[in-house]
């Protein structure tokens, strides 16, 4: 299947993400919501903005029924709904070029927050024939496998740094630790947190040798994920001094 805005003249326009120490710029005019994340978010709007201005894109496509789950897009017209909006910011990355594209739409900019991080997605370019670019008619933004393989890495590095900070540990060693745990069988967060967890009851500070990796393999002959739990739990370590 062609990428028709590939295709399009709006694939000369270019288009930058990047994370930043600066702080959000609180003076959006427009903000863009997920209500499928924030599914309280149309009441929240009226307790907040006795006369909103908002949109619900979806309602005048094809995809009118799943208005209500989908994008929101909201102006402000207090002080307390801006206050409430800027908070609402957040967005996650990893999209290709024309992705950004169309999530940009017509729009020059999208700012946000997440996990304590502002990011800037931004269009830097104008298309050379505007007006036909707007003729064009995209296929709705896709994600991927690997999309979705990335947003899960991700989730996991912020799941190492948030049990490494707590614990007074470098986070690249709980990210090894994930990694070791994935292949002695953890197949979910819960599992690498109870993994992670256990070693840190035992003292460890570093990524697991080659020998007590090959004694909780021998637990993994029975594919029993609390098996190898209970082997964590009275693995020794003897790594002071190494």
């Amino acid at each position: 299947m062609k990428d028709s805005t590939a295709l399009s003249h709006e694939a000369q326009t270019t288009t930058s993400f990047y994370p930043h120490a600066d702080p959000i710029n609180a003076g959006a005019c427009w903000y863009l919501v997920d209500q499928a994340k924030h599914p309280d978010v149309l009441r929240l709007l009226f307790e907040h903005d006795p006369a909103p201005v908002y949109d619900l894109p979806y309602i005048h496509s094809q995809y009118r029924e799943q208005a209500f789950d989908g994008p929101l897009i909201i102006k402000p017209t207090t002080s307390q709904s801006e206050k409430w909006l800027h908070n609402l910011l957040a967005e996650a990355k990893t999209l290709s070029h024309h992705q950004r594209l169309r999530v940009l739409g017509p729009l020059t900019a999208i700012h946000g927050c997440y996990a304590g991080t502002n990011w800037s997605l931004k269009k830097d370019h104008s298309p050379a024939h505007p007006t036909e670019a707007k003729e064009q008619n995209p296929l709705p933004l896709e994600v991927t496998q690997e999309n979705l393989a990335f947003v899960e890495v991700y989730r996991r590095d912020l799941l190492a740094k948030g049990l490494a900070d707590n614990n007074k540990l470098a986070a690249q060693t709980v990210s090894c630790w994930f990694q070791q745990l994935t292949t002695l069988g953890a197949s979910s967060e819960q599992g690498l947190v109870e993994g992670a967890g256990l070693l840190i009851a035992q003292g460890f500070t570093r990524a697991l040798s080659e020998a007590d990796l090959a004694t909780l393999r021998k637990t993994r002959q029975r594919a029993y994920w609390s098996d190898t739990l209970d082997a964590l739990a009275t693995l020794t370590h003897s790594q002071d001094g190494t």
